[in-house]
């Protein structure tokens, strides 16, 4: 009986022990997710402080602007700002580029792209005399045109990443530099096979004059800016052709003025 007793009261203290160790188990186990729960809470409610308090700058009519304007100085968006309500946000008042500079630098990217196809079409009134000049018929002799719009269509796929990784001025003046070689070795080519490679270098060059513009407006003017500046752009891109046309029948026109006036 004493013995039954002893192995009873064993087993009890072991049940007693085990349930006590359980217990603390499970109180330590919630004790660590709640500390977790309360660390993440505490790390989510500064991240959204931060998020909050980050100045949001505004233009001039209460508007947040997009793409916010960084810190640097070289940046066209660049502003000097004051606050406003509510607190943490700030209204633009004065831009690192001023609107005639970006007016400018807009006109000058736009006219180099009103380049690209008013080069191509200039040479399409003269294609006759052109074809006579060389020895060739007409339809050979458009394949020069064809062949400077063909190259200026593609190169943009080469010019774009250019610009984006060594920057727009100096691509912009590579693409002006092949350009001007190309038209300089149209007008002096001797015979067929050298106007065509001199017009695929023009051609190739005009691409890139044309991929640079839209580049530039996206680094000039805010978002809600861009509808009208790529009104103005496009004006420019897609009235080349027209243009050139026009320059032949008032060179013609001029011409036969010159000549009636010396009869």
């Amino acid at each position: 009986m004493d013995r039954d007793r002893v192995e009873k009261g064993f087993a009890g203290a072991n049940m007693s022990s085990s349930t006590h160790v359980g217990r603390s188990d499970d109180t330590f186990s919630k004790q660590i997710s709640q500390t977790q729960i309360e660390k993440r809470g505490s790390s989510n409610s500064s991240g959204s402080l931060d998020a909050h308090t980050r100045p949001i700058k505004l233009d001039s009519k209460g508007l947040p602007l997009v793409p916010q304007p960084s810190r640097f100085t070289d940046d066209p968006l660049v502003s000097s700002t004051r606050p406003c309500i509510p607190p943490h946000r700030f209204i633009d008042r004065k831009q690192n580029w001023s609107p005639w500079l970006k007016w400018a630098v807009l006109i000058q990217v736009s006219l180099m792209a009103f380049l690209g196809p008013y080069n191509a079409a200039l040479i399409n009134p003269s294609l006759v005399l052109l074809s006579k000049g060389i020895g060739v018929d007409s339809k050979t002799a458009a394949y020069t045109t064809t062949t400077a719009i063909i190259l200026g269509g593609i190169s943009p796929f080469l010019w774009t990443p250019l610009t984006n990784y060594y920057g727009r001025r100096p691509i912009t003046l590579c693409a002006i530099l092949l350009t001007i070689l190309g038209g300089v070795g149209s007008g002096v080519s001797p015979d067929f096979s050298a106007l065509l490679g001199t017009r695929a270098l023009c051609g190739f060059g005009f691409g890139g004059m044309m991929s640079v513009g839209t580049a530039c407006l996206n680094d000039m003017f805010f978002l809600h800016e861009r509808g009208a500046k790529t009104g103005v752009y496009s004006i420019f891109v897609t009235n080349g052709a027209h243009v050139a046309l026009l320059s032949k029948c008032s060179g013609d026109l001029v011409l036969c003025l010159a000549v009636a006036y010396h009869r």
